[in-house]
């Protein structure tokens, strides 16, 4: 597991936790898990989930991970993503506790 950025155990207790095909957010107070990134990654048992680095501009927080898949001739491809996480998705987090649950119109 990873803590996020500022994580408190009373006042923000937000985690990622890999999953076998996702990354999740767990609240650590309350339990409540649910995915962030529908992508496994590549881990090893004690090694971080993911990595986070502060934007330039102080501004928000770049999420990495590595992951791979295998071509059709079995060779095994690494890839690395970043995905830019800003200040608003923090402050939202922080406030609620977890992920808004988009209504079932958002998914059509």
């Amino acid at each position: 597991m990873t803590p996020f950025p500022g994580f408190d155990s009373e006042s923000f207790p937000i985690v990622l936790a890999a999953g076998f095909n996702s990354i999740n957010i767990v609240n650590a107070s309350t339990g409540y898990m649910q995915p962030l990134i529908n992508q496994g990654i590549d881990h090893r048992v004690g090694q971080e989930v993911v990595l986070f680095k502060q934007m330039e501009k102080k501004d928000g927080y770049y999420l990495y991970f590595t992951a791979f898949h295998y071509d059709d001739n079995n060779k095994r491809a690494d890839e690395l993503y970043c995905v830019s996480l800003k200040d608003d998705f923090f402050d939202r987090l922080r406030k609620a506790g977890r992920l808004p649950i988009p209504s079932i119109d958002a998914l059509f």
